[in-house]
C-alpha cells in the first residue's frame, strides 16, 4: 500500500462487516495509507454491521452507502453474476469501498477538467485523501431497533469510531479544490436539512504569513460549524492542520483566525449540524500589513516589468511601471507613484507615438547619468522610440525607425565613471546614449554600430575584466555572441557562435570569486529539450560549469524556460545562475506529466534543479497527449524570503 501511495495511486479498502467487534479491522483497512470506507444504511445512519476502529487504528476514513438490515437498513442494486448476470440488492462495506474509490477516481477527473491538479507522488495522495475526509458531513449513530440514527456526530470530537470524519460528499471535495473564497468578497450559499447540500466548502486564496478572520454567518434557524484545513507540500504526517470551531448555537457566526504557512494551500468547511438556511462565508485580512506593498490602478495594461528609483524631488522609492492607455490606444504611458501606490506630482507621463506605432514600452532602466542627485528614467519601446525622463516628467524623445522592436535599455559605467546607456534594435543596431540632464541637454548619440544578426536578446553590462569600463554582452536569437567594449569595438576572443538557438539572454555573475563577472548563457535544444549551462569569461574562455547538462524538474526534456537570474550569496557555495523552466517526464500519452522548477549552475560549476512543490500536470487516458497551448514565464524574482543572509529565486508560470 505504501509503494501505491509513493507512486501517485490512492488505495481504497473496504472497513469489514464485524460491527462492534473490539479487534478491530484487518488488513489493509488498518493501514494509515489506505482511505477506508464504512458503510451507511438508506436513513444515512452508520449500519449496524459496518466495522469500528480499535485502540491505535484510526479507521474508517469515511463512510459511504453500503445498505443495513431490513426492513429500514435497504440494500445497494449492484452488477451480480447471480442468479442471471443482472443485478441483485447487496449490503456491506464492499459496497460503501466501490462508493468512495468511484469518487475518488471522479475528484481526480473534475481537477484535470478544471486545470487543478494536486502534486505527484505521496504528496498529492494525502492531499486529496484529506478533502475527501474534510469535507464529509455529519453523520447519525448506528440504526437502532426502528432503523433511524439519533445521535448527531460530536461537532469536533474528529474521528469518530464507527462514523470517520463522516459522510463521503464528492461534491464538497469539488468545491473546496476549485471553488475559491477571495479576501474582502463575502459569498452566500445555502444548506438544506435533507442530502442535498448539507456541506459548503471554498479553497481559500490566502498569501503564506499573513494572517486573516476567517468566518461563517448562518441565518437564524441554523446551526452550524467551521473548520479550516491547510495541507502541505510536505508528505509526512503533519501533512494537514486542521482548526475546528463549534462554540457558538443556532444563527450565531463561527470564526476564526489563521496564518497560512509556506508551501501550503487551505479550504474552509462548513457543515449543518441543525436546521436549514443561508450562511455567508467571509475572508478578511486581519492585520495591516504594509510590507505587502500597495494596489496600483493604471492608465491600461502594464507593458512591461516595473523598475525602482530614487527620484528627485521626491524622497523614498518610487516605483517605475510602464503601460498603454486604455481611453486612448494612441497613447502610452509611464507610471511613477510612492509604495503606497500614489502618483507622484507631475505623473503619469503620456507620450503619443505615431498613430500606425505598435507595441508597448519596455522595463525602465535606472540610473543617475548626470552625476547630479536623483535617478534619471529611459525607457525603450516596441515601436522604435527611446524615451528618457527626469524625475520630475521632464521628457527627451529619440525617434529610430518606426516599428521597429528595441530590447529594454542597460546601463553600463565607461572607464572614467561616467554612465551610459545601450539600446539593440531588432535588426542588428547597437546604440549607446550619454544623459547631461543636469544641464537641460538633449540625449547624445554616442556611438552606433551594426552587426549582420537580428532578433537581439536582452543584452547585459558587467566587469569582465581587470582594467577599462564595463563591457557589454548582446546575444542574439541564431546563437551569436559577441562581448564589447564602451567604444562598441569587439574585445579579443570575440564573438562566438554557439551553433544553437537562444532564447534567454546573457546573465554576468562572479562564480568563480575573482572580482571578475563570468557570462553565463543557458541554451535549451529545441529538439531534445536538453538544457546545457554555457559559462565563459570576459576573453571568451571556457569556465567550470561549461557545457553542464542541468537536469529538468519532471526528469526528461525543459519545454520552455523564463529569463535567468542571479541568487544565493558569496563565500557559501550557495552563490547561482538559475532559470525556470516547465518540463516534461519525457512520455506520452496516458504516462505523460510536467513538472515546474528552477535550474541552477553554482559557483564552482556544479549544476542542479529546484521542482517547484504543488505544481504538476498529469495526462489521463481520456484527454491524450498533452499539448502547449500557450506559456508565459516572467523573468524569475530573487529576494531575501527567508530572513536569512542572500536570496532565493521564486518563479511565476502562467
Amino acid at each position: 500500500m505504501a509503494a501505491f501511495v509513493d507512486a501517485g495511486i490512492m488505495p481504497v479498502a473496504a472497513m469489514g462487516n464485524y460491527g462492534d467487534d473490539p479487534a478491530g479491522p484487518g488488513f489493509p483497512a488498518s493501514l494509515p495509507d489506505v482511505l477506508v470506507a464504512g458503510a451507511s444504511n438508506a436513513q444515512g445512519a452508520v449500519s449496524a454491521f459496518s466495522g469500528r476502529s480499535a485502540a491505535g487504528i484510526i479507521k474508517p476514513d469515511l463512510i459511504a452507502p453500503g445498505g443495513g438490515l431490513l426492513p429500514v437498513g435497504g440494500r445497494i442494486v449492484a452488477a451480480d453474476n447471480e442468479p442471471n448476470d443482472s443485478y441483485s440488492g447487496r449490503f456491506g462495506t464492499s459496497l460503501a469501498a466501490a462508493h468512495l474509490a468511484g469518487a475518488a477516481f471522479m475528484l481526480d477527473e473534475i481537477l484535470v477538467e478544471n486545470g487543478v491538479m494536486p502534486a505527484i507522488g505521496r504528496t498529492g495522495v494525502q492531499a486529496r485523501q484529506a478533502v475527501l475526509r474534510h469535507t464529509a458531513a455529519h453523520v447519525t449513530s448506528a440504526e437502532n431497533a426502528s432503523g433511524v440514527g439519533t445521535t448527531p456526530l460530536p461537532a469536533y470530537a474528529g474521528h469518530d469510531p464507527a462514523r470517520g470524519f463522516g459522510h463521503l460528499r464528492l461534491d464538497a471535495a469539488v468545491h473546496a479544490m476549485t471553488d475559491p473564497l477571495f479576501p474582502g468578497i463575502d459569498q452566500t450559499d445555502t444548506l438544506s436539512n435533507d442530502w442535498r447540500k448539507p456541506v459548503v466548502t471554498r479553497r481559500l486564496n490566502v498569501s503564506p504569513g499573513v494572517r486573516y478572520l476567517v468566518e461563517a454567518v448562518p441565518s437564524g434557524s441554523l446551526d452550524i460549524s467551521l473548520d479550516i484545513v491547510e495541507i502541505s507540500g510536505v508528505p509526512g504526517a503533519d501533512s494537514e492542520e486542521v482548526v475546528r470551531m463549534n462554540l457558538n448555537g443556532v444563527g450565531v457566526s463561527e470564526f476564526t483566525y489563521f496564518r497560512p504557512e509556506n508551501e501550503s494551500w487551505s479550504f474552509l468547511t462548513v457543515k449543518r449540524l441543525s436546521g436549514s438556511g443561508s450562511v455567508v462565508v467571509r475572508l478578511i485580512e486581519a492585520d495591516s500589513f504594509v510590507e505587502q506593498g500597495a494596489g496600483l490602478v493604471l492608465p491600461g495594461v502594464g507593458t512591461g516589468a516595473p523598475n525602482m528609483a530614487n527620484l528627485s524631488p521626491y524622497s523614498g522609492i518610487s516605483l517605475v511601471v510602464p503601460s498603454r492607455v486604455l481611453v486612448d490606444p494612441v497613447a502610452r504611458s509611464l507610471n511613477v507613484t510612492d509604495v503606497t501606490g500614489t502618483f507622484r506630482p507631475g505623473w503619469p507621463v503620456f507620450v503619443f507615438p505615431n498613430g500606425s506605432s505598435q507595441g508597448g514600452l519596455s522595463q525602465p532602466m535606472v540610473q543617475n547619468m548626470d552625476g547630479v542627485s536623483g535617478d534619471e528614467i529611459v525607457v525603450a519601446s516596441d515601436f522604435g522610440s527611446v524615451y528618457f525622463f527626469k524625475g520630475n516628467g521632464a521628457l527627451e524623445t529619440v525617434d529610430l525607425a518606426l516599428n521597429r522592436p528595441l530590447t529594454a535599455p542597460v546601463g553600463f559605467r565607461n572607464a572614467v565613471g561616467g554612465w551610459r546607456v545601450l539600446v539593440v534594435d531588432k535588426l542588428g543596431w547597437l546604440r549607446t546614449w550619454s544623459w547631461n540632464a543636469a544641464v537641460n541637454a538633449p540625449p547624445e548619440l554616442d556611438r552606433e554600430v551594426f552587426v549582420d544578426h537580428e532578433l537581439p536578446l536582452p543584452p547585459a553590462a558587467g566587469q569582465l575584466t581587470s582594467t577599462g569600463g564595463e563591457s557589454l554582452v548582446v546575444a542574439f536569437a541564431d546563437g551569436w555572441v559577441g562581448v564589447f567594449d564602451e567604444t562598441l569595438s569587439l574585445r579579443a576572443g570575440w564573438p562566438k557562435d554557439l551553433g544553437v538557438a537562444l532564447e534567454v539572454g546573457p546573465v554576468l555573475c562572479d562564480l568563480n570569486g575573482d572580482d571578475q563577472h563570468e557570462i553565463i548563457l543557458p541554451v535549451r535544444d529545441d529538439v531534445s529539450g536538453q538544457l546545457q549551462m554555457r559559462v565563459f569569461d570576459g576573453a571568451g574562455n571556457a569556465m567550470p560549469g561549461d557545457g553542464a547538462v542541468v537536469p529538468s524538474a519532471a526528469g526528461g526534456p525543459w519545454l520552455n524556460l523564463s529569463q535567468a537570474v542571479v541568487s544565493g550569496r558569496y563565500d557559501t557555495g550557495e552563490l547561482n545562475v538559475g532559470v525556470a523552466g516547465l518540463s516534461s517526464n519525457g512520455l506520452a500519452g496516458d504516462q505523460a506529466a510536467w513538472s515546474f522548477g528552477l535550474g541552477h549552475i553554482y559557483a564552482g560549476g556544479s549544476v542542479g534543479v529546484t521542482a517547484f512543490p504543488g505544481f504538476a500536470v498529469e495526462a489521463s487516458a481520456d484527454q491524450g497527449e498533452l499539448q502547449l497551448d500557450n506559456l508565459l514565464l516572467p523573468t524569475p524574482l530573487a529576494w531575501n524570503q527567508s530572513g536569512g543572509f542572500g536570496t532565493e529565486a521564486s518563479a511565476l508560470l502562467h
